[in-house]
């Protein structure tokens, strides 16, 4: 029997395979199901993994933005008796300031008692005696009012967990507290109410491997801060640290060492250390984070693409009577392969259609009960993963279309 000529010219004809090729998936509803599931949830699971990690890594940079990664950090070590008895005084920061050539401002840390007139109830916390240019060193987000100027003795500012316990319902601006600190019991207007500023770093404290006392002095501070003017003048008066703000285009990192190499005498009992170098340190931990979930993505994918291979080995052996059929037809070994594989990239393709319907889905659940920030669904990643989903149908699929298409239909229809 002649065989038929291929003209593989483009016209509609060259494409017939399509037309077989849903044929064959519509035909046998129960493979095709399977793969199209496999595929769809493995694809979906893969972009909400994505998603939630870009979102990690784009929340841990904006919130990073409000560290300030000018500053240098230098405090006593918490213990009781750097605490009564500091290391530090006042007349450090004028040495900080020379060997930095930025501003330093110091502050004092007690446990004070604070008292509304609306809230008789002591509420307990953590005060701050800071000076009055700490808001131009700081990054502080306000909910209300601002900060103490030069000459507001009686005054003070609010953390916003203090200002909800004294007030649970109305704004505290503007009027008097009662707060007990240092054994005085002073009346002082409240001036503002703001964010607690080191409230970002209890969110990352899963990515401080270093478990230093560094960690332990910042989480006293970000516990429940009233701050009040620091009216200290004595250079030897007692100070639990300082924060110092670096001028641009000098390095926090080397100021960092130079501070350290100068106060080495005073070994353990003080700390310093610049907020770029922790940064660093939270970015590189989420980075492993996120490379070690994505290659658990990664490995979902291939999981899934063994069975696929699987199902496709099966669903093509069934099939081993029609191809021998299209075989003696004239049809081509590429036509065959073209076929099987277009069967699974519109497999792959449908899947991945549903799977970025699902992904979504699934982010805003997600957010919505578990998390505290927004899944990222970019569009690199939605294209990555449709790019591997469309690589796994097709590499799930090469070797047995090959294979069938390489049997000899004369005797696959005699043992038939």
């Amino acid at each position: 029997m002649p065989r038929r000529v291929h003209n593989w010219s483009p016209t509609p004809l060259n494409f017939a395979f399509l037309r077989f090729a849903m044929r064959g998936l519509t035909r046998r509803p129960v493979p095709t199901l399977l793969v199209l599931f496999a595929l769809t949830v493995a694809l979906a699971c893969t972009m909400t993994l994505r998603a939630v990690l870009a979102g990690i890594e784009e929340q841990v940079e904006n919130d990073l933005k409000r560290v300030g990664l000018d500053i240098i950090n230098i405090h006593v070590s918490p213990s009781m008796e750097n605490m009564f008895q500091s290391p530090l005084h006042l007349g450090h920061c004028a040495r900080f300031e020379e060997i930095t050539g930025g501003e330093a401002a110091p502050f004092r840390v007690t446990l004070g008692v604070a008292t509304s007139i609306e809230n008789t109830n002591p509420t307990r916390s953590i005060v701050l005696a800071v000076p009055p240019g700490w808001n131009r060193m700081v990054p502080l987000e306000w909910l209300e009012g601002g900060f103490f100027k030069e000459g507001d003795r009686d005054s003070c500012v609010l953390d916003e967990w203090v200002a909800k316990h004294l007030s649970p319902q109305d704004s505290l601006v503007g009027k008097e507290i009662r707060l007990i600190y240092e054994g005085k019991t002073r009346d002082v207007t409240v001036k503002g109410v703001m964010k607690d500023p080191f409230e970002i770093r209890s969110q990352f404290d899963e990515f401080d491997f270093v478990g230093s006392a560094r960690s332990r002095m910042l989480g006293m501070m970000e516990f429940k801060s009233i701050y009040v003017l620091n009216t200290q003048q004595d250079p030897d008066s007692p100070i639990h640290g300082a924060i110092v703000k670096i001028p641009k285009g000098k390095d926090p990192s080397l100021l960092e060492d130079k501070l350290i190499e100068e106060f080495s005498t005073l070994g353990d009992s003080i700390w310093i250390w610049a907020r770029i170098s922790w940064v660093s340190q939270v970015l590189r931990a989420t980075n492993i984070g996120t490379s070690i979930a994505q290659a658990v993505g990664f490995i979902v994918l291939i999981v899934v693409g063994v069975m696929v291979t699987t199902i496709s080995l099966v669903a093509i052996r069934e099939r081993y009577r029609e191809i021998a059929i299209r075989r003696t037809e004239g049809g081509l070994r590429l036509e065959i392969i073209g076929q099987l594989l277009t069967e699974n990239v519109i497999l792959s393709g449908t899947a991945g259609i549903i799977a970025i319907l699902a992904s979504r889905l699934a982010g805003t659940i997600i957010e919505a009960r578990y998390i505290s920030w927004t899944p990222a669904h970019k569009p690199e990643d939605i294209f990555i993963v449709l790019g591997l989903g469309l690589l796994l149908g097709a590499f799930a699929t090469i070797l047995p279309a090959y294979r069938a298409s390489s049997l000899d239909p004369v005797e696959v229809l005699r043992l038939d």
